[in-house]
């Protein structure tokens, strides 16, 4: 295929680009938008594959379809059937996630839809400038913390984390002019910025993990001359301190200097995760397929879900939910650790990068339900894809048979 702008990347990244912006304003309406987007993406997915009888094999896809469709099991099983608004979400999300991985088949592709999610950052920004500024402007409080139009804070940093970690891999992996180059860190800073007025702890521990691992990809990277290597340190320096300036001259440094304080809400949390194994190991039936999506909350004493991705696949979808869930994320480094042993040295970046994010993407689960994330789930599945991509194109080795694509209207399979 040649590595040109086509409609089938350009229609996943306007997708991606309508989340921010319009799924979390139900109050106007606003949220039907990326709703008809997705389900204009799903038909043209679907004839995509009826007309090019062509599908590639994506083990991390398979693995989150084949979760998503258990876990219409469990809530068959339940004993609050009526309980159906998460399995809902989770089907809707699995077919745009599924439809963004189809139409997504080129370098390009991958490119363009990235780049229409990250430029989502700057109409997400003026969305909330106000929210924004009225937070600068007034005395913080300890319920202060900005979600604007994301309705949860912690929604709106794992958003901030996914925009700064595409603004990083669009800079690593694709040519760019100064202007391109320019317009990328304002986005990266506003990202930032966004993270900080969240106050979400996980966020800042997050954006700490993400800026020590990038100022590590960055200084290793080969191939740079001893003056070269100075400047990049002092880069490196001069954005890391200028991250912790704003941090902690921002009216939530407070959320920093209390990170591990706030008793009510550790013990809460905890209670939450021990009563989910509870529950889980409490029967063979809630040790196999669980209690059904959404349901833990008649199961604890809080009437709230488990606020981890851990402990909530394993008690409303048993242990079978919970290794097709986490092993569609194990697969993703599986995939890209197999790119990474075929692609030359200098294109190994994009395959660190892809790492870092899961290892972020590992710890939001461990403190947030992420299993029907509107922004997370349809950004891996571009991101999957683009493993996918990276194998086919990669140059086999030696004796080295590279993977096959199933063209199911002959029935053949074609390298």
């Amino acid at each position: 295929m040649k590595d040109k702008i086509t409609l089938r990347g350009l229609a996943a990244g306007i997708y991606l680009f309508s989340v921010p912006v319009f799924s979390f304003s139900a109050e106007l309406g606003l949220n039907a938008i990326p709703q008809l987007i997705g389900a204009m993406l799903v038909l043209y997915a679907a004839a995509d594959l009826i007309i090019t009888g062509e599908i590639r094999r994506n083990v991390p896809l398979l693995l989150y379809i084949l979760f998503a469709l258990w876990s219409i099991v469990p809530a068959v099983f339940s004993e609050f059937t009526n309980q159906m608004g998460s399995g809902t979400t989770l089907i809707k999300v699995m077919l745009i996630t599924a439809a963004v991985s189809v139409l997504v088949k080129t370098r390009m592709d991958f490119i363009v839809s990235l780049s229409l999610f990250f430029l989502s950052v700057f109409v997400a920004m003026w969305l909330n400038i106000d929210d924004l500024a009225a937070l600068r402007a007034s005395e913080i409080t300890g319920t202060d913390r900005f979600a604007g139009t994301f309705a949860n804070a912690n929604t709106a940093a794992m958003y901030g984390m996914t925009i700064i970690w595409s603004g990083f891999t669009l800079l690593m992996i694709s040519k760019r002019s100064f202007i391109t180059a320019l317009v990328i860190t304002l986005g990266v800073a506003l990202a930032i910025v966004l993270i900080i007025y969240s106050g979400s702890k996980k966020g800042y521990l997050g954006l700490a993990l993400f800026g020590l691992l990038a100022a590590w990809l960055v200084i290793k990277k080969p191939g740079r001359s001893f003056a070269g290597k100075i400047a990049v340190y002092l880069t490196v320096a001069a954005v890391l301190s200028g991250v912790m300036y704003v941090l902690y001259t921002s009216p939530f440094f407070y959320r920093v200097e209390t990170m591990f304080d706030e008793q009510y809400s550790t013990d809460s949390r905890m209670y939450l995760f021990n009563r989910a194994l509870f529950v889980w190991g409490s029967s063979v039936k809630n040790f196999l397929m669980g209690v059904g999506l959404g349901n833990f909350k008649f199961y604890n004493n809080l009437h709230v879900y488990s606020h981890s991705t851990i402990a909530e696949t394993l008690v409303c979808t048993g242990v079978i939910g919970f290794l097709l869930y986490f092993g569609s994320l194990g697969s993703v480094l599986v995939l890209y650790g197999k790119a990474a042993a075929l692609l030359p040295a200098g294109q190994r970046t994009q395959v660190w990068l892809v790492f870092i994010l899961m290892l972020l993407i590992l710890f939001f689960n461990v403190a947030a339900v992420l299993y029907a994330s509107r922004i997370l789930w349809p950004l891996l599945g571009i991101i999957s894809s683009q493993g996918v991509t990276l194998l086919e194109t990669a140059p086999p080795r030696s004796g080295e048979v590279m993977p096959s694509r199933l063209n199911y209207s002959t029935g053949s399979l074609s390298v």
